[in-house]
């Protein structure tokens, strides 16, 4: 519903991607279903798209160029060392109203100490991806139209264009670009019932920036405008060409009406929050503002998928080539708003990320599928009592004669019939994204590449993002209709730095500087493992010479006791393709042999996934390495990186650990103060992590079928046992596709009990890092707490331990987005690789750009060596202790060190949040390497999941099947 706004181009770097061999299993994906006229289709002959070309940002010629606007510098309070850090404003009595569609549970924000030991760094200037609003000028609300669009068909059916369940696929797209079109065009030929003083042509012209319009159900109007009382129907019908002309282009059908049904809903509030505003209010006003930013990129121009929008034009485009021909890596971006706690108001701000998608490009059919064609006999049907080919139905009814007959026939089916097409007449449809399920791993790497800019191209990029979008622009006549408008220049935040952590070694101490681990090979494991008994295995490969003495005497040399004589280990050859023989090996090994040390040739499929699905339901520990890997090793400690990445797992596994952690004298005032901090955040504290794997989405078949999910979520834990990285996990299924963890309490008994019986005491915190939610997941996760807090509180065993008190522990519990899409840089962009342009490790924001109305911060623990780094974004939803927020930042970073086998850098997560994504990864992929192997779970396969995680039936029977293997120790390394 605007102007025409001229593209900007975007900077391409050389990149270049080792080509394979063409997946002989392409499929069509459903997507060229799009446009099936059997009247026509040409060939196309697709040129391969150019390399992206340096960004040169493009000027949009606009009535008025908006004049220069100094960045905006946004601090954090400095008045007193007491007093320097965001403290929550509001008081203990003060609550905040749930949205209704998750809960009514309380949404307090949790309060932190008043001060902190802690000495940070210098404060840091930084850049953030994020653009804010100017309101200040703006209604106090909106009013938000309910729009229904019908066609109606010479029969006299009518076909809904507004559906609300969208799925972002090629005829989403363009019913949206033709619903678009027809209501910009309405506005126009209607105004006299949307604006009753709108009399002249041109003042009716203007009304169309007096709406916004999400193409589908959502118009949003300046107030007072709509000529009808809420909730009443406005109902219009129209037969004129000229609105008919937009939804003509994608109908087959003969259309000879078409109807609107607008209805006004309530009104919008759209400023005037303070923090303590409820969140459902803000999500809505935050649409408002996403819809208002985005009616520039509604114009058809764009293929949008939800928040995301990328280019329909392919002159940033890269080819795959052969790799996977007909497919190409778009650029894009995502734009989201949300509201940011500014003095007390909730302000809104417009956050912009870059996104790289492979996406269908258009071509003929023919040429798509040119290494599948086969041919065949003609395909026959009957018709008017006779039979008839193909060749000769579409060279009698429609004059074309078909050049090639005999090559298959595409089937459309419908609820009365099966409409056949020849490959010839059809065109894959440009815009279609490619489903995850679909893209290869060489093309996942692709599409990573492409994304991973440096900070300096990540800028020029992210301009040219506001140019597409038409924002921040005097020209912007949506912007100027609504008197709103956005500062161009990203907003500066002074962040903090946070020293890192001493990591404990046997031999020696390390301090940890920008994220970097310098070993020296005299450190030793912190606890060494003791082994008794070592049997080795091999899939199709000889063991290399002198492996196994080789093996013992490298072990031996990094400290870990093997009580077992080389000459008394077992050996299997095993082949490959026997998952069989090698569980009957298993069974019999099991109880007499610490670990099953297996190699393999890297290629042979098959062999990894049923050494972990064995570990876990026979019980016996594995280690796994490529033969090309094995017969590499030097076994030297001084030089051999990869000897070492060995020892370690091989250490964690046997149950010994690689080092510990430490709060350093310099985060602190003195050496008394830093031990006061070790034992305060570190002593008689169990840190848990949580993060859950769901099953990929079902197919539309699938879903129009009703077809029961197959396969259960899967959720796993990871918790720290006498040292903070000394971990134990397990996992277990649960009703599927289910984001709340479901009677979480019963399910982490038996952590508290193992953490319990190795220290001799329940510990008295319990620090929970909760991933696998968005930002709206924070009542669920306050639920979650609750549940845990009640099923200890009420376990007679843990009173019994307890001395026959009832067990209540403090709780710091903070949810953990990995993926968030914020991005800071250094306002002086230095260097030319990504560590010299990108943060510091140890660089973290608490304050100005964070959601109103919660307590959270986002932290850049690892060192970047690609891109851009992408900082993880914590809040806190419960904190019993009353930690200051920067202890809390501090244990965060700390653990984010505790990576026991990669020392070359700093993770990006905490240690337990790492081991809590492997045990939910490596629960589905035992999962499915069950059901391919076993088929024992009729019930998985036939019927719908139970509705109930807890209710004794499958679920406990499957949990029971893959947990034979102890918890006790980082199995899973």
């Amino acid at each position: 519903m605007g102007d025409q706004v001229p593209s900007s181009s975007k900077k391409q770097a050389d990149k270049t991607a080792k080509k394979k061999p063409r997946d002989k299993a392409v499929d069509l994906l459903g997507g060229i279903f799009a446009t099936m006229d059997a009247d026509g289709g040409k060939f196309k002959n697709n040129k391969p798209a150019a390399p992206r070309p340096k960004t040169t940002r493009a000027e949009v010629k606009t009535e008025n160029q908006a004049p220069d606007v100094k960045p905006q510098t946004l601090t954090a309070p400095t008045s007193s060392s007491s007093t320097r850090y965001r403290i929550p404003k509001r008081t203990a009595g003060q609550e905040r109203t749930a949205p209704p569609q998750i809960s009514d549970v309380t949404n307090k924000r949790p309060r932190a100490e008043d001060s902190s030991a802690i000495k940070l760094g210098a404060e840091v200037p930084v850049k953030m991806n994020l653009w804010q609003f100017d309101i200040s000028k703006g209604p106090e609300f909106v009013d938000q139209i309910h729009v229904q669009i019908f066609v109606k068909k010479e029969s006299g059916k009518e076909l809904p264009c507004t559906d609300k369940n969208m799925k972002n696929d090629i005829w989403d797209q363009k019913r949206r670009k033709a619903n678009f079109a027809f209501l910009r065009q309405l506005v126009q030929e209607a105004g006299v019932f949307l604006d009753p003083q709108a009399e002249t042509n041109e003042q009716k012209k203007k009304n169309q920036y007096n709406y916004v319009y999400d193409g589908f159900c959502v118009l949003y109007g300046l107030p007072g405008l709509f000529q009808g009382a809420m909730d009443e129907v406005l109902e219009l019908e129209f037969q004129s060409d000229e609105l008919l002309q937009f939804h003509r282009s994608i109908f087959a059908h003969k259309l000879i009406s078409i109807s609107v049904n607008l209805k006004k809903t309530r009104k919008v509030s759209i400023k005037g929050f303070d923090s303590t505003a409820n969140p459902e209010i803000l999500v809505e006003a935050a649409r408002f503002f996403e819809i208002l930013s985005s009616q520039y990129i509604f114009d058809g121009r764009y293929f949008l998928y939800g928040t995301r929008f990328y280019r329909a034009s392919n002159d940033n485009d890269l080819d795959l080539g052969d790799q996977l021909p007909g497919r190409v890596v778009k650029l894009g971006y995502e734009r989201s708003v949300r509201f940011i706690d500014n003095d007390n108001q909730a302000t809104p701000i417009l956050v912009v990320d870059v996104k790289c998608a492979p996406f269908y490009k258009k071509l003929s059919v023919m040429e798509f599928l040119a290494e599948l064609l086969k041919c065949r006999p003609e395909y026959t049907f009957e018709q008017e009592d006779r039979e008839v080919t193909a060749f000769q139905y579409y060279q009698e009814k429609y004059f074309r004669t078909l050049a090639h007959p005999n090559l298959p026939l595409l089937i459309q089916r419908t609820a009365r019939y099966l409409n056949l097409y020849p490959l010839e007449f059809l065109e894959v449809e440009a815009g279609q994204k490619m489903k995850q399920n679909k893209i290869n791993a060489s093309v996942q790497d692709i599409v990573t590449t492409m994304s991973q800019m440096l900070p300096e191209e990540l800028t020029e990029v992210l301009d040219g993002a506001l140019v597409d979008m038409n924002i921040g622009q005097k020209g912007n006549r949506y912007f100027r209709a609504f008197n709103i408008s956005l500062n161009t220049q990203r907003m500066t935040v002074k962040a903090k730095m946070i020293p890192g952590p001493q990591v404990v070694f046997k031999n020696t101490t390390v301090e940890m500087k920008e994220g970097n681990i310098h070993v020296p090979s005299f450190a030793g494991f912190y606890r060494a493992a003791t082994v008794k008994t070592i049997a080795f295995a091999t899939f199709g490969v000889p063991l290399p010479e002198d492996f196994i003495s080789k093996f013992f005497n490298g072990a031996r040399k990094m400290g870990i006791k093997i009580l077992q004589r080389e000459d008394q280990c077992k050996y299997f050859r095993l082949m490959p393709d026997n998952p069989e023989l090698l569980k009957e090996t298993m069974e019999k090994i099991k109880g007499k042999v610490d670990i099953l040390f297996a190699i393999s040739d890297g290629t042979c499929r098959g062999v990894h996934e049923y050494l972990k699905l064995f570990e876990a339901t026979v019980g016996v520990q594995t280690q796994h390495i490529a033969y090309k890997h094995a017969v590499k090793l030097s076994f030297a400690i001084e030089r051999d990186v990869l000897f070492k990445n060995i020892m370690r797992k091989f250490n964690l596994k046997t149950g010994g650990l690689n080092f510990t952690l430490k709060v350093p004298q310099k985060l602190c005032e003195n050496i008394s103060k830093s031990e006061e901090l070790q034992n305060k955040l570190f002593k008689n504290t169990m840190i848990v992590a949580l993060d859950l794997s769901h099953a990929a989405a079902q197919q539309k078949w699938d879903r129009q079928a009703k077809a029961p999910i197959q396969e259960p979520s899967f959720v796993g834990v990871s918790f720290s046992l006498r040292e903070p990285t000394e971990l134990g996990g397990y996992f277990w299924p649960q009703k599927p596709r289910e984001h709340e963890i479901l009677d979480l309490g019963s399910h982490l008994l038996q952590a508290v009990r193992r953490n319990a019986n190795l220290n001799g005491r329940l510990p008295e915190k319990i620090v929970i890092y909760r991933s696998g939610v968005g930002e709206t997941g924070v009542i669920m996760v306050q639920r979650e707490a609750r549940n845990v807090r009640d099923a200890l509180r009420l376990n007679e065993e843990l009173k019994k331990m307890n001395n026959g008190r009832p067990y209540e522990p403090a709780f710091v519990v903070l949810l953990v987005q990995k993926h968030s899409n914020y991005r800071m840089v250094p306002v002086e962009i230095r260097g030319r690789k990504a560590n010299e342009q990108n943060v510091k490790s140890g660089t973290y924001i608490d304050h100005t750009i964070l959601t109103s109305g919660y307590d959270d911060f986002i932290l850049v623990s690892q060192k970047s060596m690609m891109g851009t780094c992408r900082p993880t974004r914590y809040t806190v939803v419960q904190n019993d202790v009353r930690w200051h927020k920067d202890e809390i930042v501090f244990l965060t970073y700390a653990l984010a060190y505790g990576h026991q086998v990669n020392f070359g850098g700093v993770a990006s997560v905490t240690d337990t949040l790492f081991g809590a994504e492997n045990m939910a990864k490596r629960a589905r992929s035992n999962f499915m390497g069950l059901r391919q192997f076993e088929l024992p779970y009729d019930e998985l396969n036939s019927t719908e999941m139970p509705q109930d995680s807890r209710s004794g039936n499958v679920f406990d029977e499957l949990a029971n099947k893959l947990s034979a293997l102890s918890m006790n120790h980082m199995f899973w390394a």
